[in-house]
């Protein structure tokens, strides 16, 4: 199974945080977009880094629901909208777009 990939951007940014200016201009980043926009003042690398494992824990769930009911190429086309739904919490869209806006 193979996981979104938003992961491993995210793995390649905590990596570049651990050294070099990189990792310094992606901070800054952050701080600018938390003091441009009011509703990311909250948003931190640890609370990205948690809804992120969430969502991919989700993500795992969900499709290994899939792969239980025995989900065939013809079944994912026609899959119930509401196992998309569950993927995110409410809130959590916000937070995955700060992140992949801090990417660009």
């Amino acid at each position: 199974m193979q996981l979104p990939d938003v992961r491993a951007a995210f793995l390649s940014v905590m990596a570049s945080l651990a050294s070099g200016p990189l990792g310094a201009r992606l901070m800054l980043a952050q701080f600018a977009a938390s003091a441009a926009r009011p509703e990311l003042e909250h948003l931190t690398w640890r609370t990205l880094f948690r809804t992120l494992v969430g969502y991919c824990g989700r993500y795992q769930q969900i499709e290994a629901e899939k792969a239980a009911a025995g989900a065939a190429v013809g079944g994912l086309m026609t899959a119930p909208s509401s196992a998309d739904d569950k993927l995110m919490h409410p809130g959590e869209e916000k937070l995955l777009v700060a992140y992949l806006q801090l990417l660009a």
